[in-house]
């Protein structure tokens, strides 16, 4: 037992320093402030790597000031106490939100990403990954500097970049569908999650909300309970999935609230990711997409919106 369990810490091990190594090629290691993160690259230390980057991230958090984070949308219902021990969440029902469903989605690590309720609402293999639920615990964070609660979100973050996608995929292979809403473009609405300008949005903007929020309320605390390898494996997860998805959502207005949410959503990450390589260029789009959208159709003279 000792040679399997051995050869299972190694390949942790060399996944950890691959998560770090590719952590420092998106970064801009000629930034200031990146001094610590490129010593220990040009030595090799990729652990070292990642503490120092969560040490910079938490340092720009706390200097930024994004405004009050978005509501919860239908999953008000979760109570961060609840998901904080036994993984439960609660959302109200689309179209009949005085109906609540609650039921177990796992702690981090065990997370069930296309687990449908047992009474039925499988609409939340649509809308689980809208990740409203997280913020939750952030909020409780900030209320009471409980350091379990912050784990906790970035713990759920860290598992939805790690698995929610391939499971999502998966679902979509064997032909999922909605069963519960007896509306045609509800029916088959489960690839929005990974289609759809808005929950790019509503992704982006509930991280880069509360992260900030929650690592204002106590830096040195944050310092202590962010994990530096699943904040590095996030930010890798956003810069490849969630932000292309973005920026492909903004060549097109479509629905026009969507489409500003998706360049606030855009502009709020590379504020925060400001470090990265491309970090500059998501700003450039957020604003240009923005300004193109004012500018071409999106307010009238009067000041209103369109829609």
């Amino acid at each position: 037992t000792a040679a399997p369990a051995q050869e299972e810490t190694e390949v942790a091990m060399a996944r950890h320093a691959a998560t770090g190594r590719a952590l420092c090629e998106v970064l801009d290691l000629a930034q200031p402030g990146l001094e610590a993160v490129r010593q220990c690259a040009d030595a090799g230390d990729y652990t070292g790597a990642m503490a120092a980057y969560r040490d910079r991230v938490v340092e720009l958090a706390a200097s930024l000031d994004l405004g009050e984070p978005p509501g919860f949308w239908l999953w008000g219902a979760t109570k961060a106490e609840d998901l904080l021990k036994d993984g439960v969440v609660a959302t109200a029902q689309y179209g009949e939100f005085n109906r609540v469903t609650r039921y177990t989605l796992g702690l981090p690590g065990q997370v069930e990403w296309n687990k449908v309720p047992e009474d039925g609402y499988d609409v939340v293999l649509r809308d689980v990954a809208t990740m409203h639920w997280v913020g939750r615990l952030a909020e409780a964070y900030r209320r009471t500097h409980d350091p379990a609660y912050l784990k906790a979100f970035l713990g759920y973050w860290d598992d939805f970049a790690r698995n929610w996608f391939p499971a999502h995929t998966d679902l979509l292979r064997q032909g999922g569908r909605i069963r519960w809403d007896h509306q045609p473009h509800v029916q088959t609405s489960i690839n929005w999650a990974s289609k759809s300008k808005l929950y790019f949005a509503w992704r982006l903007d509930n991280l880069f909300s509360w992260l900030p929020v929650a690592i204002a309320a106590s830096p040195e605390q944050a310092k202590a309970a962010l994990d530096p390898a699943q904040l590095a494996n996030l930010v890798l997860h956003v810069a490849r999935f969630e932000v292309p998805g973005a920026v492909r959502g903004l060549e097109s207005v479509g629905t026009p609230n969507q489409f500003v949410h998706c360049a606030l959503g855009l502009l709020k990450t590379s504020l925060l990711l400001q470090d990265l390589r491309d970090g500059p260029v998501w700003t450039e789009t957020a604003v240009a997409r923005m300004q193109w959208y004012l500018d071409s159709s999106g307010y009238l003279a009067d000041g209103s919106d369109m829609e």
